[in-house]
Order: structure tokens, then sequence, then C-alpha cells
């Protein structure tokens, strides 16, 4: 979505979904005002000075993860959200290698240079609803390579073992290696 496709109304708040990329493309038009995201939390939710913090990753991978068969394709766009106390257990599952995390939309206002956080770029989320729950994904074992990798491992030890037979034998002499 582009920025022209978010329409303000009185108040400053949005009447649809902003995408992070929007955001960062222009960060001074959008700071302050609350806008509505959306994307994949991932990591944890991190406690700090008495808040309670995620990480929101939109980006296309938040559709079909590259392990589910996605191509990369895109760029990496998140934000440090801080979450309501009583919205931060809404989320069950975070976004790691082992399980796509659940899609979550944040309503709250962008801080492009945020006075109570140091200066740091965040979202101070006033409402979070759960889009979709995020799931395990299962990485099956490749047969094929993991025999392949086997049979290379054992014929690079064959082949150092050889090779300090050789170079210990009586008599051998090195030539220029």
């Amino acid at each position: 979505m582009d920025a022209a496709a978010t329409v303000a109304h009185a108040g400053g708040s949005e009447s649809s979904l902003t995408s992070l990329a929007d955001v960062f493309a222009d960060p001074k038009a959008y700071d302050g005002r609350t806008l509505t995201i959306r994307g994949e939390a991932i990591g944890e939710i991190v406690r700090a000075q008495g808040e309670l913090w995620v990480q929101l990753n939109d980006d296309p991978y938040t559709r079909k993860s590259i392990a589910e068969g996605g191509a990369a394709q895109g760029q990496n766009v998140s934000i440090s959200v801080v979450l309501p106390r009583q919205d931060a257990n809404l989320i069950e599952y975070f976004g790691d290698f082992h399980t796509k995390g659940d899609i979550i939309e944040v309503t709250g206002r962008f801080n492009a240079i945020c006075e109570e956080h140091g200066g740091e770029t965040d979202f101070h989320a006033s409402s979070v609803r759960v889009v979709s729950r995020g799931y395990r994904i299962s990485h099956p074992l490749d047969v094929p390579m993991a025999v392949a990798s086997i049979l290379a491992l054992l014929l690079a030890g064959t082949l150092a073992a050889v090779r300090r037979h050789v170079i210990s034998r009586p008599g051998f002499k090195r030539k220029g290696w």
C-alpha cells in the first residue's frame, strides 16, 4: 500500500492499514500520527523500564516464509512496538527459525524520534488485534543431502589419513608444499 492509499481523518487517525515500508520511506510525514500497522510478532516480549515491547516485522516473509516455499523478495522492515500491558498476552507465537509468529494488527502512534525512549524510532500501541495465529514450522530432514554430507565427511577423513600416512613415511621429502 502506498502512502496515498492511507486516508487521514480529523484528529490524525488513519482509516486503513499503513505499511511500514511507506512509513520508513517518509518518517517525518507520519511522525506523531495515529496509524494501524500489521505484521508478524517476532522474537519475544521484552520487558524494559516497566514497559512491554514486541518487534513487529512487516515484509513479504510475514505471508509465507522461505521454509514454507516463499521467495526472497522485497525489503525487511520492522519496528519496536510498546504494547498495552493487557494486550501483550494476546500474542502466543513469536517468529523465529522454527516458528511462524502471530500476525497482529496494531493501532497507535508512530514516533520518528521518540522523546520518551531516547530518540528511538518506535510505535506506541493503543490496541492490538491478532489477525492470524502463528504455528510451528517443520524442517524435514533432507535425506539425500544428509547422505551426501556423511559421504563427503568420510572421504575427507580418508584423504587426511592417507596424507598423514604418506608424509610420515621415512625418506618422504616435501616438494614445495
